[in-house]
Order: C-alpha cells, then sequence, then structure tokens
C-alpha cells in the first residue's frame, strides 16, 4: 500500500448517517400521503359514506347473528386505531436512530401518542364547526392517539429486535 492511500476496508464503510439519508424524502412523503388521505376520510361529510357505511353495517349485523361478536361500534373503534397507526410507524422511523426500550424510546413514544392527539383533536374540532353531518366524539380522539402510540410501540419493538440481531 502506498502512502496516503485508504484501506479497503475503510474506503467501503460509508458513514452511518448516509444509510438514512436517502429515506426521509421517503418517509416524509409518506407522512404527507398519510396525511391527505386522513384529511379526505375525516373532514369530508358523512353523507359521502352512506352506502359504504350501510355496507359495513350489514355485514357485521350478518356476523353478529352468526355468533361472530364483531358490532359496527367494535369495526369503527378498530378502525380509527388502525387509521393512526401509521402515523406512529411513520414518525418514529422519522425520529432517525431507534430508540428502543430506552427511556428515549419511551419519550419518544410519548411525543408521538401527543401528537396523534393533537391531530385528532383537530380533526374532532373541525367537524363539530363546519361539518354538522359529522359526529364529533371523544371517542375517536382516545382511539387515535392509542393507534398512533401503538404504531410508535411497534415500530421501537421491531428496530429495537432489528439491533439486537445486528449486534
Amino acid at each position: 500500500m502506498v502512502p496516503g492511500d485508504t484501506p479497503p476496508a475503510a474506503a467501503a464503510a460509508p458513514p452511518a448517517r448516509a444509510a438514512t439519508a436517502p429515506r426521509r424524502p421517503v418517509l416524509v412523503a409518506a407522512l404527507v400521503v398519510w396525511a391527505a388521505s386522513v384529511a379526505v376520510v375525516t373532514l369530508r361529510p358523512s353523507s359521502d359514506y352512506d352506502g359504504q357505511l350501510d355496507l359495513v353495517r350489514r355485514v357485521t349485523d350478518w356476523l353478529v347473528t352468526h355468533g361472530i361478536p364483531l358490532t359496527f361500534a367494535l369495526v369503527e373503534a378498530l378502525a380509527n386505531v388502525a387509521m393512526f397507526a401509521p402515523l406512529g410507524v411513520l414518525l418514529v422511523l422519522l425520529a432517525a436512530a431507534p430508540a428502543g426500550r430506552s427511556a428515549r424510546g419511551l419519550r419518544l413514544m410519548v411525543r408521538v401518542a401527543l401528537v396523534g392527539l393533537a391531530i385528532s383533536t383537530g380533526i374532532e374540532v373541525a367537524q363539530a364547526l363546519w361539518l354538522p353531518s359529522r359526529v364529533a366524539t371523544v371517542q375517536d380522539v382516545v382511539m387515535n392517539t392509542l393507534g398512533a402510540a401503538a404504531g410508535a410501540w411497534a415500530t421501537l419493538v421491531v428496530l429495537d429486535r432489528r439491533a439486537r440481531t445486528r449486534a
């Protein structure tokens, strides 16, 4: 090796930060798509969804009559959780460094839940003020917040396990 040459191992190893840099715009784009989708679903008059909701009611009524306790209220609550879980996932991934089961991970999860709470509260207030055909409920806020927290928690668990396997 000639003086001044870089050893092959050092030249091949990219900095750790470089690996996450290209994915940040993708995550931000996904967050924008999520936000737009949630806005379309939650900030339109409920009459836009009457046909779809009637179908869900019929299916859940049929399931209940056949001994499967999947009511419309339960489906609606679970849909609110599922709608905000991607927010938790994306915000944790945007935090860039895996926090794992540390106090930092718990603080991150709490911050994500608070963001979910703020967004959901904003949606419900908008529904109450400007969409008389929609019913703003505290349950929706609670379920959306739980969804954001659940998405954050699941992502932290996966990142922690991945970091442990690599170590």
